[in-house]
């Protein structure tokens, strides 16, 4: 219940704030001309544009014969958790790991801290920590951490 507050709060203080911005893009371009509104406009769209790539993929030799591992985590009623692992066959070596979020983001982020992986009989066993963070306009204002485990069976 409070993401889908979260959600609507953020889209309101949005919209708010685009309402405020081209305002004042019109007022620049008044008062100070046509290239300082520019200038603003440009700085006004970049505003809040804080992704950061979190990949954690390893480069491997295209020669090798992999396994590939996914698993769905529930976040909440609105996120999902993409787990995503490749495996080497030969080596039985886990070649790398992803976690992604999917589902309506509007002001909840997910961000990966820890990750330990094992390999058992029947598959991989996983034990994840994170961070589901709650942002308004791009600003964190609070962390809830999460914790997860399970197994990925494997699909033979």
């Amino acid at each position: 219940m409070f993401d889908i507050f979260w959600i609507i709060l953020n889209i309101i203080l949005f919209l708010i704030f685009l309402f405020l911005g081209f305002r004042s893009i019109i007022l620049i371009k008044r008062d100070l001309g046509i290239i300082a509104a520019i200038i603003f406009l440009i700085g006004f769209l970049n505003f809040g544009n804080f992704n950061k790539d979190s990949n954690n993929f390893v480069s491997r030799d295209n020669s090798s014969i992999t396994e590939y591992y996914y698993d769905v985590i529930p976040l909440g009623k609105w996120q999902k958790i993409y787990l995503s692992i490749v495996k080497d066959i030969e080596s039985n070596q886990i070649l790398s790991s992803n976690t992604t979020i999917t589902g309506v983001e509007c002001g909840i982020y997910w961000e990966k801290q820890q990750m330990e992986l094992t390999k058992v009989d029947n598959g991989i066993k996983y034990y994840l920590i994170g961070y589901k963070q709650y942002r308004l306009l791009g600003l964190p204002i609070y962390k809830q951490i999460k914790r997860f485990d399970g197994l990925i069976y494997d699909s033979k």
